[in-house]
């Protein structure tokens, strides 16, 4: 090919300065659009976030309904998302229904004992003054705080319930945002599974054009990081209340379906399964002692058993995430997003984490080249003062 038929950089036509002040206007007025965008939907944010962390764990499902379904443009567009956010929402909302409904109906029978306890007062259990050590101090504050009416009074007194109070208002306030972030969050997955393979070739796209194979690689990873946080810690966390549960069922605990489904609920979170695990083992410690510890024993260990290789292997197993990375991308969080954080804290370690591989991985490989480079011993000094004599 003739030379003249290739064009020179210099022969290029060079942008005049009207286009440029036009690139740098349109620069800042997509970043003005960009930021006004996310200021708008600040408050939806965290609904959008669930939205897409309940489209990711129920894809695989839904696209094998869309196989199953009949290939018509009306049923996969519109009645099959509508399905299936219909199924999820009540597959989310019922066990809590159930718990509510449960607390009303113990709230309702607790009343007329609540009213006795305040005449009568609280009677002692025959376990406390047997307790080892401090069961005849123990016996001896409960007789004068508790077991008449005249002492319960006066420690209720004595008491400071506005912390209570104030607790009980943040929880109920919680509560109540969660919920209406959850109708949001419903809403938006019946568009994300409308337009999930739109968007997802969107989404590849972009972050090919942007991050190149290091943002496929991230995408992988958040995936995978959510996969595993709904196994590890959901499915785990119910899969131990509903062994715990059993031994509510034999220990003869008020409620023990209630107390099963609450323990594992607690078990999600770390550290906070065990704490609910004590406080039902107090419970049944009215009724039986001996039923009490024997739970407690037995729920701990079934705990600490999924904690010690159940939960490891799903939290970070494909992603190859060390699970104390896990654990802390989770209570932290926690700790910034509140229940949301359970996935998106250990999503961003888990990219965290490939981008420290990616980094050691370029650093080792940097200083092979450096220590095994033939044209560097090629051009030692001595190769050097040989080359220029005759």
């Amino acid at each position: 090919m003739p030379s003249s038929s290739v064009p020179s950089p210099a022969s290029q036509p060079q942008p005049s300065a009207t286009e440029r002040r036009q690139k740098k206007a349109r620069f800042w007025l997509s970043l003005f659009i960009v930021a006004a965008s996310l200021y708008i939907l600040w408050s939806f944010l965290g609904a959008l976030a669930w939205a897409g962390i309940f489209a990711i764990c129920a894809w695989p499902l839904y696209r094998r309904m869309q196989k199953w379904w009949p290939q018509n443009g009306k049923w996969n567009s519109t009645i099959l998302p509508t399905l299936a956010t219909t199924v999820i929402t009540i597959v989310l909302i019922a066990p809590l229904c159930y718990i509510a409904v449960k607390a009303a109906q113990e709230a309702m029978v607790g009343l007329p004992y609540l009213q006795e306890v305040l005449k009568s007062g609280l009677p002692m259990p025959d376990w406390v003054a047997h307790v080892p050590v401090i069961g005849h101090k123990l016996a001896h504050w409960w007789h004068n705080n508790l077991e008449t009416p005249h002492a319960l009074e006066h420690l209720l007194s004595t008491l400071n319930f506005k912390p209570a109070i104030s607790v009980t208002q943040y929880v109920a306030m919680s509560f109540l945002n969660l919920g209406i972030e959850f109708s949001f969050a419903t809403t938006a997955l019946y568009f994300v599974l409308k337009y999930g393979d739109s968007l997802i070739k969107e989404l590849s796209a972009l972050t090919n054009c942007l991050f190149g194979q290091q943002g496929e690689v991230f995408g992988r990873q958040v995936i995978e990081s959510v996969y595993g946080t709904l196994m590890g810690l959901v499915v785990v966390g119910l899969g131990e209340g509903a062994l715990i549960g059993v031994l509510y069922i034999m220990a003869g605990a008020p409620q023990p379906l209630a107390l099963a489904f609450m323990t594992g609920i607690g078990s999600m979170i770390p550290f906070l399964g065990g704490i609910v695990l004590a406080i039902c083992c107090l419970i049944i410690s009215f009724h039986s002692l001996w039923w009490g510890i024997g739970v407690y024993i037995g729920g701990y260990t079934i705990m600490s058993l999924a904690g010690q290789f159940l939960r490891p292997m799903l939290v970070g197993g494909k992603t190859n995430l060390p699970f104390l990375w896990a654990l802390f991308g989770i209570l932290g969080g926690i700790a910034c997003f509140g229940l949301l954080g359970l996935f998106i804290g250990p999503a961003v370690m888990a990219c965290m984490n490939s981008l420290w591989r990616s980094w050691m991985a370029d650093a080792h490989a940097t200083l092979s080249f450096q220590t095994f480079n033939p044209v560097r011993s090629a051009s030692s000094p001595s190769q050097v003062e040989g080359s220029s004599s005759p």
